[in-house]
């Protein structure tokens, strides 16, 4: 996975589970560690139906193909009045900055266009242990909906919604994103 501008691209197999063992310049190599390997296994048609996923997921959210940069102020042309980012620890209020041992983060990205659900994103780095990540108070009348899970395979993942203010136990080394629905 490669960053370009700010945008995560993928590279030429990395949806088929490609590792180049750590070397980032393998084009030089006429071998196994620069080939693309092209058998499909049940591991690599998992982690290419994931990456569609997650496509889909990027292409439903115009919140996640924004022009300019977050600001953290509110948007005012929408119905909501929400600011375009907001940050979280995993209890909720403003995380630990400045704390070098904080491996757990959380935003809230608001949506930018009518009908689009708003983003809540649970980071959690610890090497071991799971997290617990509050869900925070969006407005009335919704729940926040599972919109991918990185232990696991389905996106969306098959779990029932959840209420704001309910707590999300997230495991190590991982990220859940739920998205807000409206009832």
């Amino acid at each position: 996975l490669m960053v370009s501008q700010g945008v995560p691209m993928l590279l030429a197999g990395d949806e088929l589970l490609r590792t180049q063992r750590g070397n980032n310049n393998a084009w030089c190599q006429d071998n196994e560690l620069g080939w693309l390997n092209w058998e499909s296994t049940p591991e690599r048609r998992e982690m290419l139906r994931f990456v569609q996923g997650v496509i889909a997921l990027r292409r439903r959210h115009p919140s996640l193909m924004r022009r300019g940069f977050l600001t953290g102020r509110p948007q005012s042309r929408l119905h909501h009045s929400l600011p375009d980012i907001q940050w979280f620890g995993p209890k909720g209020g403003a995380p630990s900055w400045g704390d070098p041992a904080a491996l757990a983060l959380a935003f809230l990205l608001a949506a930018v266009e009518e009908g689009e659900p708003h983003l809540f994103c649970a980071i959690n780095m610890r090497p071991d242990g799971e997290e617990p990540f509050l869900l925070p108070e969006v407005g009335e009348g919704g729940r926040w909906r599972w919109a991918l899970d990185t232990n696991s395979s389905e996106i969306p993942p098959d779990r029932p919604p959840e209420d704001a203010g309910s707590i999300l136990s997230i495991p190590s080394r991982s990220i859940a994103v739920m998205e807000w629905v409206e009832e």
